[in-house]
């Protein structure tokens, strides 16, 4: 889930581009550093918007539908959704976390979860659809609904797969990578819960709302109920 790479669309014109793609992945053409960012408090409403903090990434992904007419822009939206993270929580295990048994979304990682040092940060968010609709394609399934992949990210730890996610759509299905994909209807506010597993016993910095690679920083308060404590 952590981002390494960052877009950037280089300063070329599209002939310039098409000349050179010999050697120029798509993945090259639109890295870039991070810019500054803002840091906003849990607790605090921010608007996820295509003029604002989505602006980035709804241009990279006009920028990159130029060249590969194949590319579909995951996540994207017209219009605005609202956020608020109301709490980062850290706990042993799943069940800690009291996540039921069936709700886990990758059972996989259970058997070995001691041995491997696993932990389990559970993320409280409520989103409230002002205007918001997703555009087509903007998940893997081609299904209708928006992502949480890009309404929140962890930041500062080595962080794994999403296990549970209880916005998941009706009529979704993990195998065609529905997991992480949720409904909300314009004027409509629902509070979500996700489970994100994490490697080691280490806290994360911090938590990066709208675009994962470059949306804006959230400043954590864990509250950490593991038992090492």
């Amino acid at each position: 889930m952590n981002a390494s790479a960052w877009w950037l669309l280089l300063p070329w014109s599209l002939s310039s581009v098409l000349r050179h793609r010999s050697f120029l992945t798509p993945e090259k053409l639109f890295l870039r550093s991070p810019p500054p960012l803002e840091v906003y408090p849990i607790g605090e409403w921010v608007d996820l918007d295509n003029q604002g903090v989505m602006a980035d990434m709804a241009k990279r992904n006009t920028d990159r539908s130029s060249i590969e007419p194949d590319y579909r822009p995951l996540g994207e939206w017209d219009g605005t959704l609202r956020l608020r993270i109301d709490e980062v929580a850290l706990f042993d295990s799943p069940g800690a976390a009291g996540i039921p048994a069936d709700g886990i979304q990758l059972p996989s990682y259970l058997p070995t979860w001691k041995q491997d040092g696993y932990s389990l940060c559970l993320l409280t968010y409520t989103v409230e659809n002002v205007d918001a609709s997703p555009l087509p394609g903007s998940t893997k399934s081609g299904k209708d609904g928006f992502c949480n992949s890009f309404i929140a990210s962890l930041e500062g730890i080595e962080s794994f797969d999403q296990i549970y996610f209880d916005g998941m759509i009706e009529d979704g299905s993990l195998e065609d990578g529905d997991g992480n994909v949720f409904r909300l209807e314009p004027g409509e506010t629902r509070t979500f819960h996700s489970g994100i597993v994490m490697a080691g016993d280490g806290v994360p910095s911090a938590l990066r709302i709208g675009d994962p690679n470059c949306g804006i920083r959230v400043a954590l308060e864990c509250e950490d109920k593991r038992s090492h404590l």
